[in-house]
């Protein structure tokens, strides 16, 4: 019983640690993009360094999802920026319908890597750009999609907006979301089920959206000198 138990614990999954991108993670991300979107899935030429990377990567963030010291998925976040976006490449700006503003972030390269493709890391990943770029402040969220994903990207609050473009042998799908929309309640039952094998540590960014305050709140809508009487009906302590 001694060794049946030990062995339990010894294969136990470690939690799968989500943080942002170092400068020395970045190699490994850009020999990953190379092996997946060069040589798997024909997108780009293959190059003799076996890295891959673009003009974006000057302004990118990637959130890294990372079991022990290996990276085993990511998902690069374009902010708004004077080099635009990924989509630039493949859609006329007045024909997407979005709005180019101080609010449009661009998730893009989403990539799982080995037997970590058949989980929820996925998923997981792309919950965590959400989670990201509302707190950089972000009110709209731009992304294209591989078709065969698109029934991930639409679970997870992303809507189609019909148009199509090919990279290579890859096919994509212009979709967004707003903000807003990622706090939807089908998010919960995943939440709960990966928490405990998930080791958040995106520094400023909340694995979950507060569902109330603290009691304290109060004080700021009534005042602490009782001068604000009048709202007393409308606040719960």
């Amino acid at each position: 019983m001694i060794g049946f138990a030990h062995s339990r614990q010894m294969t136990r999954p470690t939690p799968i640690i989500l943080t942002l991108a170092t400068d020395q993670d970045r190699r490994a991300i850009y020999a990953i993009r190379h092996a997946v979107y060069g040589t798997e899935l024909r997108q780009h030429p293959e190059n003799a360094e076996g890295l891959l990377r673009d003009a974006l990567d000057d302004v990118n963030s990637y959130v890294v999802a990372k079991d022990g010291d290996v990276i085993v998925g990511f998902v690069a976040v374009t902010p708004p920026n004077p080099h635009g976006y990924s989509l630039d490449k493949y859609f006329d700006r007045a024909a997407t319908g979005l709005l180019f503003d101080r609010g449009l972030y661009e998730i893009r390269l989403l990539t799982v890597v080995g037997r970590h493709r058949h989980t929820a890391l996925a998923a997981l990943l792309m919950y965590a750009a959400f989670r990201y770029v509302e707190a950089q402040g972000a009110t709209t969220i731009a992304a294209i999609g591989r078709l065969e994903l698109l029934d991930l990207y639409e679970r997870v609050g992303l809507m189609r907006r019909g148009l199509r473009a090919r990279s290579g042998a890859v096919c994509y799908e212009l979709m967004s979301a707003d903000v807003a929309t990622i706090r939807a309640p089908h998010w919960d039952a995943i939440l709960r089920r990966l928490e405990r094998t998930v080791d958040w540590r995106l520094e400023g960014v909340s694995y979950r959206t507060p569902t109330c305050f603290h009691g304290g709140a109060a004080w700021e809508r009534l005042g602490d000198q009782f001068d604000r009487l009048d709202d007393r009906e409308t606040v719960i302590t």
